[in-house]
């Protein structure tokens, strides 16, 4: 087992990334982060800012405090995660470039971009602008997003992603990466359209999509995160990567230790992404990337 990873003709120190949403979008006091993860997936970015949700905004819970699940309870394990209902809170593509860029091109990073919208028009929009900054190895394509036409999620229908991700395919040379919504009864039937359309990757699960119990009895319908929907990542994430074993995968979605890394890489993923372990320390994510390297220094595999 090699430690760095090999990304669309980049080699990256590892293949540890941190998940969009993740992380915060001010890097300019974040240079240990950005040195060491393989990558960071910056926020959604949309075409205009968003403020985000009101409170509350999201709730640490457990399987006994969740009502309502797109899959069986069962399917969760029995430990935490948060559900989250913040609202693809951005300066937008264009605040992101007056504010940030400049610190994303003079930190020596590798960053992912994620590209967010509610028509085929601003996703457009988001997408050339990425393009041009040259920043960027890849952009993520957020399909887990609403169309405004219809209120449908881009993510959940075939047509509307095929249409999505042809059109965008024809503004851009980049690598695109689809991250597929896990709410769908075949995802594997969402990842072939995205790549017949032209997508080069896929990422996934983003979160899954519940109503949950707060500890002070108010409920909340938001995306689950963390291990407790674990399984349900890895059960995916092995799907999709026997599907389509020639395309680069980043496989998140629950991922807490060294284990869930390898677990991940072994069923054929190019990259694992980080998220929710993030917010429980600032050093998590750097602790974990040095189990990796101890990991592969002492020669298993």
């Amino acid at each position: 087992m090699k430690k760095e990873a090999q990304f669309f003709g980049h080699t990256l120190p590892n293949p540890i990334v941190i998940s969009s949403g993740a992380y915060k979008i001010d890097i300019s006091e974040s240079s240990l982060m950005i040195k060491s993860v393989g990558a960071l997936t910056i926020k959604s970015l949309k075409k205009t800012a968003i403020a985000g949700n009101p409170p509350p905004r999201g709730t640490g819970v457990c399987k006994e405090d969740i009502l309502e699940c797109y899959y069986p309870k069962d399917d969760l394990e029995d430990s935490k995660g948060i559900v989250n209902y913040i609202g693809l809170e951005g300066p937008g593509i264009d605040g992101f470039i007056s504010q940030y860029a400049l610190a994303y091109q003079k930190s020596g990073g590798r960053f992912i971009a994620s590209a967010a919208g509610n028509s085929v028009a601003e996703y457009v929009y988001v997408v050339e602008r990425l393009s041009a900054l040259g920043i960027f190895l890849a952009i993520e394509v957020n399909v887990s997003c609403p169309n405004v036409a219809d209120g449908l999620v881009f993510g959940t229908d075939a047509n509307m992603t095929y249409a999505l991700i042809s059109e965008l395919r024809k503004r851009t040379k980049m690598p695109l990466i689809v991250k597929l919504a896990p709410n769908v009864d075949d995802i594997c039937k969402i990842a072939e359209v995205a790549l017949l359309a032209g997508a080069d990757g896929l990422s996934l699960i983003n979160t899954i999509l519940v109503k949950a119990r707060m500890k002070d009895g108010r409920e909340i319908v938001g995306g689950l995160s963390g291990p407790i929907i674990r399984p349900i990542a890895k059960r995916l994430v092995k799907q999709v990567c026997n599907a389509f074993p020639n395309v680069p995968v980043i496989a998140g979605g629950g991922v807490w230790c060294l284990q869930d890394v390898l677990d991940m890489l072994s069923y054929g993923a190019t990259l694992v992404g980080v998220g929710t372990l993030n917010f429980t320390r600032g050093d998590a994510v750097l602790n974990l990337i040095n189990e990796y390297e101890q990991y592969v220094a002492s020669g298993p595999g």
